[in-house]
């Protein structure tokens, strides 16, 4: 269900001839760095992650980026969504929103949101955003819940 850790990756396989489901063994690590030490201690050959979790382990494994290397990325994927209800007023929204964009433009809220988040900045999403997950989506067969 991850767009990074299994839709983008299973779309580029499709396109390049691979058939993700039965043509490679799949293991589900239950998450990005942990894709990423399954192939450190080879338990696995290749890995999908976002870009680029080996930060997040060179502390404890500081020779990760000679023993697992990057040889593919795939096209940007939209992440890290600040999403709020439409049951909320909208000027609470826009105050949420605005919150948050202050504190990014200070020094301190760019350290903490890279360090906690990996991101440095925000801006308003569009509906058009999100067109390249449709795409890999349908490709691969994955429709809407309904409801």
């Amino acid at each position: 269900s991850s767009t990074s850790g299994y839709l983008f990756p299973a779309l580029q396989l499709i396109e390049a001839g691979i058939d993700p489901v039965k043509d490679i063994i799949p293991i589900f690590t239950g998450g990005h760095d942990a894709a990423v030490v399954a192939v450190y201690n080879g338990d696995a050959d290749v890995g999908v992650s976002y870009d680029d979790a080996r930060r997040s382990l060179r502390k404890e494994k500081t020779d990760v980026g000679e023993k697992v290397i990057v040889f593919n990325i795939t096209s940007e994927v939209p992440n890290d969504v600040v999403a709020a209800s439409t049951l909320l007023p909208a000027s609470l929204r826009t105050a949420i929103y605005d919150v948050i964009a202050a504190y990014l433009d200070t020094e301190e809220g760019e350290a903490v949101f890279d360090e906690t988040y990996g991101w440095t900045s925000i801006r308003r999403a569009v509906e058009s955003d999100f067109d390249v997950v449709r795409k890999a989506a349908e490709a691969l067969g994955i429709t809407e819940p309904v409801g």
